[in-house]
């Protein structure tokens, strides 16, 4: 990966010791550290930023100093995956504004499986693209209200004069592919470097 930025990070405060950019080879050298454990991390446009010998929420650490080999290693890059979101209404117009929720689970520090989530709201074309994911099996879920809707005031506050409660409306939340609950839910399955499209209709 050429031109890739790598840092050492101190353990302790994670403040950057030493930075530098990759060779048209990928290789990079950070020289003259003092003996200690650092994290190394990587960065470049187009792949996910980690840290050596990432998994999850787990990295090596890099411990420098006499004995310690530190000019072999391997830091193997991802390239980030990315979801397209197209949201629409029963007759095919975008849903604007629309909050696009897509979630997976993760192992988080010995503490089981958590679910780790984003949000992102639609343009006016009712698109949404969500970027620099990990590869793993996501679910997405749209939460929307018609264009013209108007919502009654909250209680205890005066209604407004015309107010029509048949406009008091919202969408149903709604999972990829097309299901009002998460466990009748389409997981999505993302590979590294991809983009997937979806389209969900509410």
């Amino acid at each position: 990966v050429r031109h890739a930025a790598g840092a050492v990070l101190a353990v302790a405060n994670s403040h950057v010791v030493q930075s530098v950019f990759s060779g048209q080879d990928g290789r990079f050298a950070l020289e003259r550290l003092p003996a200690a454990k650092y994290q190394l991390t990587a960065s470049k446009l187009g792949y996910l930023t980690s840290f050596y010998d990432q998994r999850e929420n787990y990295n090596s650490a890099i411990v420098t100093g006499e004995g310690q080999d530190t000019e072999h290693l391997t830091f193997r890059l991802p390239p980030n995956a990315s979801i397209v979101v197209t949201v629409t209404d029963d007759g095919g117009d975008p849903a604007e504004k629309a909050t696009v929720l897509i979630f997976r689970k993760t192992r988080n520090s010995g503490r089981g499986e958590q679910m780790v989530s984003r949000t992102m709201a639609t343009d006016d074309a009712g698109t949404c693209e969500m970027d620099n994911l990990e590869a793993g099996e996501y679910f997405v879920a749209v939460s929307a209200k018609p264009w013209y809707a108007m919502h009654a005031p909250a209680s205890g506050t005066k209604q407004q004069a015309g107010a029509n409660p048949a406009l008091d409306v919202a969408y149903p939340v709604t999972f990829f592919d097309g299901v009002p609950d998460q466990a009748s839910a389409t997981p999505l399955a993302l590979a590294a470097g991809r983009q997937e499209h979806i389209d969900i209709v509410l």
